[in-house]
């Protein structure tokens, strides 16, 4: 399983990688996680969110391949599909899937770089078992 998890967080990241010839996005989910992503005008964009409010073997890494709808004036919907892990872990350290729903507002007209992101998170674990997860946070695009 562990090397099944490694293949899959490697190829999500060549594939992020691959996308991010535009812009990138650094955001901040409340005090939980911090998230790098690509260009969320395009179609396709990867994210890549790390929570790092816990001990060291215990940190997640959630590689994400979002579909962005169209954008409007002062909004943006998203859904993805990610991977949860935990890659630090001795032991098999894969949490499951991830479908981030989300919600982009920019609030303000004359600074388009700053929004407000809101994100509803399904993920399914371990024998098919669920949880929701919600984040809220502010997203910053460097143009």
């Amino acid at each position: 399983m562990k090397n099944y998890l490694r293949f899959i967080f490697l190829l999500t990241i060549t594939l992020t990688i691959k996308s991010s010839f535009g812009q990138v996005s650094l955001s901040a989910y409340s005090l939980q996680a911090i998230s790098i992503s690509t260009d969320n005008d395009k179609k396709i964009s990867g994210e890549l969110k790390a929570f790092l409010n816990r001990d060291s073997e215990d940190i997640i890494l959630e590689p994400t391949i979002m579909y962005n709808f169209k954008q409007h004036d002062y909004h943006q919907f998203s859904i993805g599909l990610g991977f949860s892990a935990c890659p630090f872990r001795e032991i098999d350290g894969a949490n499951g899937l991830t479908i981030p729903l989300q919600l982009e507002i920019s609030p303000i007209e004359n600074v388009r770089n700053l929004s407000v992101l809101m994100e509803l998170t399904p993920q399914i674990g371990d024998n098919f078992s669920s949880d929701i997860r919600t984040l809220w946070g502010i997203r910053y695009r460097f143009k």
